[in-house]
């Protein structure tokens, strides 16, 4: 789920970001947070994204605040999109609906 480099480290999310994955997900981003004080989550590969999915993102941003670390969430993949803007959750996230590469910042 991670990947390093020299100039930063990135916490690419699974596939299945759906009930059946978060708790062992949360772990491993738990893991990947104690590494670096900037926290950047990309959802692109993500195929399946349900209200847990939604849940974990949201203690991801609610983590990043609580320790005053940065958090950027990007490449949103289109369910993910999808989810976000049927509950509401686009003005939020600051994207449009057709962008290729979304991105927010939080």
């Amino acid at each position: 789920m991670n990947t390093e480099s020299s100039a930063e480290m990135v916490f690419n999310m699974a596939e299945d970001l759906t009930i059946y994955s978060v708790a062992e997900l949360k772990d491993s981003f738990m893991e990947y947070a104690e590494k670096t004080q900037e926290l950047k989550v990309t959802l692109e590969q993500v195929t399946e994204f349900d209200s847990a999915g939604f849940q974990l993102m949201m203690f991801i941003i609610n983590f990043a605040n609580a320790t005053e670390k940065t958090c950027v969430i990007k490449r949103l993949s289109k369910p993910v999109i999808d989810v976000l803007m049927l509950l509401g959750m686009n003005e939020d996230f600051s994207f449009k609906k057709n962008l290729a590469s979304q991105e927010a910042s939080l």
